[in-house]
Parts: C-alpha cells; structure tokens; sequence
C-alpha cells in the first residue's frame, strides 16, 4: 500500500470521486474540496486489505478508481459479501459515526485508489457543512430501503431472479444506467459470493448459473462470468 498526499493528479482525482458521492448529493463543490484535501490517496494491489473487521473505525474512506468488496465472516468460517462499491462511493463512515470497530473487512478488487479521511475531520466536516450531515442522513435512509429490498428479493423472487438481479448488480450502481452486453464481474467474486448475495445454496446457486449459461445470457472464462445478454438477465431479474 503506498499513500500519496493530495497534489496534482492525486487531488483531482479525489475531488472528481467526491463530487459524484451519491453521500455527498447537494454539498457545494468548494466544500467537497475542501474534504477532499483534507485526506490522503492510498493505493492497494488487487487481494489486498483496506481494512479488517474488528480494527479501529479512525477514518472514513471513498472509491477513486477500482473497485472494493465488503465482506464478513460468518460463524461457519466461510466469508460472505455484502457489497462491491465503484468509484464515488463511501464506506467506513457506520464505524466512525457509531464508534465502534469494523464490523467487515475491505477487499480491493482491483488494482485500485482509496481516498481516506481522518474519523475526527470527517466529523468536523458534518459539523460544520449542514448540507454534508442532511446528505448522509439521506443516504443512510437509502442503505436501509436497499436492506428492506433484498429482504424482499427474498421474499418475492426466486433464486434464478436473484441471481440475475445480483449479476447485473456486480457491474453497476444503478439499474437506469447498465452497461453493454460483454461487461466481465469483478475476478474475485467467488461462487459463494454469489450465493451469499443471493440468499440460496452454493449447489443451487452453480445450477442457476448453469442454465444461464445454456440460455447464452452469461458465459464463464475460468473463474470469471461475463454477461452476454444484459437485456435478458435484466427482464428475468425483475427490473
């Protein structure tokens, strides 16, 4: 892990994950800058750790290039993932708002540029920017929606609707902005992976995979599925 203070491309490119952080919607620009600059850009090899479950909660970080997987641990030994954030998003901040430890670990997916800020100024920057508190109060409030939509995921689709809800979820942010047929999810998602998203059985999870593969909407390269038909996997998942 090599860091880099804010200088030059280093700055700018902190600045442009920033300003498009669905967590900081409505923040002017000269105060996201300022947070910006405030923090420092890290670098990470793909495999490498951000952070681990159960380390202090002392700063609060956002995507800048690549991609981060959050993962936990499950009392079976076996990891499952809660999430993969693109560039723009922020993740650390539940620990330092709460002062409590990490409750899963950062994984990088890719060769990839985390900016981090220190818990204390990113509690500062809230204290002092009204539109920066009222903004991640409404992101928290979409985080909870999201949870309450995988719950009903659960409830109301079945698992090869998860599946491809899931898939195309790897690869995008938003269901009104997916990208061409031929996109590849990230390496390091694994089979239980998927079936730790999808609420089903690592068995069940492959046969689904299976058959989506027969049907030509997904192929498999080694250990890395590459979606074929976003049209098709987006009408089976529902959205």
């Amino acid at each position: 892990m090599k860091a880099a203070h804010l200088n030059g491309n280093s700055k700018q490119l902190a600045i442009a994950a920033l300003s498009a952080a669905p967590m900081l919607e409505g923040v002017p620009l000269p105060q996201r800058m300022e947070l910006a600059e405030s923090g420092n850009v890290h670098h990470f090899r793909a495999g490498a750790f951000i952070f681990l479950a159960g380390d202090m909660s002392n700063d609060v970080c956002c995507v800048v290039d690549g991609r981060v997987q959050i993962e936990a641990s499950r009392e079976d030994g076996r990891t499952m993932l809660r999430a993969v954030l693109g560039p723009g998003q922020v993740f650390g901040e539940l620990g330092v708002l709460a002062g409590m430890p990490r409750t899963g670990s950062a994984l990088a997916l890719d060769d990839c540029a985390v900016w981090t800020v220190s818990a204390r100024d990113f509690m500062d920057f809230l204290r002092d920017v009204p539109t920066a508190a009222h903004a991640l109060l409404r992101a928290l409030a979409l985080q909870v929606v999201e949870h309450e939509a995988v719950v009903e995921d659960l409830l109301f689709l079945d698992l090869k609707s998860r599946v491809a809800k899931r898939l195309l979820a790897l690869v995008s942010t938003s269901w009104d902005d997916l990208p061409e047929d031929g996109v590849a999810v990230p390496m390091n998602i694994t089979q239980n992976d998927l079936a730790s998203l999808c609420g089903g059985s690592r068995e069940n999870v492959n046969r689904v995979l299976s058959e989506l593969t027969k049907r030509g909407l997904i192929t498999r390269h080694g250990h890395r599925y590459q979606l074929k038909d976003i049209a098709g996997l987006r009408r089976l998942a529902r959205v």
